[in-house]
């Protein structure tokens, strides 16, 4: 058993297979933290400071190690143009999809990440998260993979049914969601992360088999 350790310490050596003091820990508690900082959904997903007073309420109650940074699945969807419904104490879901027919592939456009996008939020959270927590605490938000992105923009069913009905155009749609997720990942390495949770919803057999998968999603 290894002398009491920091969150990072912990982690690193966790990693490279090293004695630690605790397995170190980094749950996918995101938006239930809100409660802990006294603030509601909306608030929580729609700015910085929302993300960052939730996301170290959780992290200073709980004493975890590394702190998974999570707004919602439609965060890139609905900052590409996707029409997203905000209840007050839910999460955020898709409810106007933008690729209504197969050439709106082709239309879809890399977004900027400025002030008043929910990426900006996002990034924004990490910064202020990073900021408060300081060196030793991990700080890794979650991006959405891809394909998972592609499914808010186009609703699942289409995607799956247009990998069958016209695969070149889904491939097209997304090669253009790769460099939205790069340029989305940069922008939170830049404002401190210490890594990317990236997501990558559908990689499960109840969803896609090998070569589906790796087609669609394990390739990009």
């Amino acid at each position: 058993m290894a002398e009491k350790m920091s969150c990072a310490e912990r982690a690193l050596a966790a990693i490279m297979n090293e004695p630690v003091d605790r397995l170190p820990v980094a749950p996918l508690a995101c938006g239930v933290n809100r409660r802990l900082a006294g603030t509601n959904y909306v608030r929580y997903s729609t700015s910085g400071e929302g993300y960052a007073d939730a996301w170290v309420a959780g992290w200073e109650f709980y004493g975890y190690d590394g702190i998974v940074g999570l707004g919602d699945l439609s965060v890139i969807a609905g900052d590409m143009g996707a029409g997203v419904w905000y209840p007050e104490e839910n999460t955020r879901m898709i409810k106007n999809p933008l690729v209504k027919g197969p050439d709106d592939y082709l239309r879809l456009k890399v977004p900027e990440i400025n002030k008043g996008t929910r990426m900006w939020d996002l990034v924004e959270g990490v910064r202020l998260t990073k900021k408060r927590v300081g060196k030793d605490v991990f700080v890794l938000p979650l991006v959405e993979g891809p394909l998972l992105s592609l499914t808010q923009l186009a609703g699942t069913e289409r995607v799956l049914m247009d990998m069958v009905r016209c695969p070149d155009k889904l491939h097209v749609a997304l090669q253009l969601m790769v460099e939205v997720d790069k340029k989305f990942c940069q922008a939170c390495v830049e404002a401190g992360a210490d890594g990317i949770v990236m997501d990558y919803l559908w990689g499960n057999y109840s969803c896609l088999g090998d070569e589906q998968y790796m087609e669609f999603d394990g390739q990009t």
